[in-house]
């Protein structure tokens, strides 16, 4: 099935940013043909 991403949602850490070894993790909101939404929680380096 394919999926059309919608939207990307990434944390905001404000000044403190992200503690030692923490991997950012962000939010993809994904549309299917039938415009059914599901959410999927990613690494960040592996959206880019």
């Amino acid at each position: 099935m394919n999926y059309k991403i919608t939207d990307l949602i990434e944390p905001d850490n404000g000044c403190e940013g992200f503690m030692p070894g923490e991997e950012p993790m962000l939010t993809l909101i994904l549309s299917d043909e039938n415009d059914n939404e599901r959410k999927v929680k990613l690494p960040d380096i592996r959206a880019y």
